[in-house]
């Protein structure tokens, strides 16, 4: 389900950031929306793509490698399911307060 998120301004000041290209950035900025509480999601390109960039020509896998390298992201795997968790989340987003707790397992930071 798509949420509302806000986006700080000094994302686009930073210098981390300014190194993506333009079609990561935009697709960064997208990935709040389908993040749970915790900033994490399903690691399943087709389905991030249709909820994120659905009429643009882009690669979203490419896209999640291309974050995943630049430090905004992290993919792992739990029992066999992929995952992804969004490494700025809390610097980043306030989720609000009743918003439904993730459902998704945490990175433990192993592999």
């Amino acid at each position: 389900m798509a949420r509302t998120r806000m986006i700080k301004p000094e994302v686009f000041k930073d210098t981390d950031f300014a190194e993506l290209s333009f079609s990561a950035r935009l697709f960064y900025i997208a990935l709040p929306g389908i993040a749970d509480k915790e900033g994490r999601m399903v690691d399943d390109p087709k389905r991030i793509k249709t909820d994120t960039l659905p009429y643009d020509e882009v690669n979203v896998n490419e896209l999640l490698e291309e974050l995943t390298l630049g430090g905004f992201l992290i993919r792992y795997e739990v029992d066999g399911k992929k995952y992804i968790q969004m490494t700025r989340w809390q610097l980043e987003q306030k989720p609000n307060p009743k918003e439904a707790a993730s459902l998704i397992p945490s990175f433990d930071g192993v592999g």
